[in-house]
């Protein structure tokens, strides 16, 4: 069995079985919390139903992700587990939301409440089922890489603490005869609407397109600068369409007396190497040719580099090559995104540059700092 498909089989089991131990502890939980007439229990119940339902949408949300690539979509349907997420950011949020109307009818209509032996019994099992099963969750997605289970077992054990407030609730009624039920009802309702909110985010920067971690970037850098006569690793540009499925590209600093055919083998390379280390597809290798042997094209560019430096919010450059023989000169400026005006910021580098070497024709890029 291949990667992906071992992947799928741990989502789909795990999720499966998310969906029975939830629904039960769910129908328990309403069945004592009328019997006790107890709001939080059945509130609490609330969050058993969303987490089934969440279940039921991850493998959904699973099955059709994994649909072959197609005319439509060569890179294939990944990102549809992004979707996933967002969905059951929506539900927990609804969830929330109805969590504080009952909350709120039940400040104005206040019921009786009797709790038994039984009742306590079923929260503390529910407390106790709920971290096992997110513990065990959040194994399973770290094992298959997945987030959208992996939020499930988060919300897994975050209801279990939320729980706790149902559990403590009724023992300061049982011992003290305070009345607490409208307070821990209304604590679950808040921790679910953080709980979704916070979700909610997390999917709608995946969906939008986010940075990859640094330690991934480095990771690569440091592969294609292993490599033999490749000097630097630059603008690289990470896309993520689904788990395990991500393309990017990058600029290299190769020597300018390279020909085409040793270009062309350490290209293909560095493909090659990133996807056997990284499993991540290089669609596009950019050159950045390298001055060799040439002591004033070494001095230009340490000066410039001074240059740069000097000014706040510039990060560096890169790509530097000078032709005396012709005037051409080239190089990159790479501005941080902090910069509230960076086009402002590199125009007024080009002008210095320009204006300390105008003997040099400048053909400057504008990089950002990702």
């Amino acid at each position: 069995m291949n990667k992906a498909a071992e992947r799928k089989k741990i989502i789909l089991r795990t999720s499966i079985g998310g969906i029975l131990a939830n629904v039960l502890l769910g129908v328990f939980k309403i069945v004592f919390g009328f019997l006790a007439s107890s709001p939080a229990v059945i509130t609490d119940a609330v969050s058993n139903f969303t987490d089934a339902l969440a279940s039921v949408v991850i493998v959904t949300g699973t099955a059709y992700a994994g649909k072959r690539p197609d005319r439509k979509h060569p890179y294939g349907y990944g990102r549809f587990e992004y979707m996933v997420t967002l969905v059951i950011a929506l539900i927990v949020l609804y969830a929330g939301v109805e969590a504080v109307r009952e909350t709120i009818e039940v400040i104005r209509e206040p019921h009786a409440v009797h709790y038994t032996a039984v009742t306590l019994t079923v929260v503390i099992v529910s407390i106790i089922v709920k971290v096992i099963y997110g513990c065990y969750t959040r194994k399973r997605a770290e094992k298959a890489g997945s987030k959208s289970l992996h939020a499930s077992g988060s919300e897994a054990i975050h209801h279990a603490l939320i729980s706790l407030f149902t559990l403590a609730a009724a023992l300061i009624y049982l011992l003290a005869g305070v009345r607490l039920e409208a307070l821990a009802s209304g604590v679950i309702a808040v921790f679910i609407i953080i709980e979704g909110i916070h979700l909610l985010r997390e999917s709608l920067s995946e969906i939008l397109g986010q940075k990859a971690g640094d330690d991934l970037r480095d990771r690569i850098r440091k592969t294609i600068t292993e490599i033999e006569g490749v000097s630097g690793a630059y603008d690289l540009h990470l896309h993520d369409y689904g788990p395990d499925r991500m393309i990017g590209s990058v600029h290299v600093e190769v020597p300018d007396t390279w020909t085409a055919d040793r270009i062309d083998r350490v290209q293909r390379q560095i493909t090659r190497r990133v996807l056997e280390d990284e499993g991540i597809l290089l669609t596009g290798i950019g050159l950045y040719s390298v001055n060799t042997n040439h002591d004033k094209a070494a001095e230009v560019r340490d000066e410039i580099g001074k240059l740069v430096e000097a000014h706040d919010g510039a990060v560096g450059m890169h790509g530097f090559y000078l032709d005396p023989a012709s005037s051409y000169a080239s190089l990159d400026i790479v501005i941080s995104l902090d910069v509230k005006d960076g086009s402002a910021l590199f125009h007024q580098i080009c002008e210095e540059i320009r204006e300390k070497y105008p003997q040099y024709d400048f053909h400057i890029n504008h990089d950002i700092a990702v």
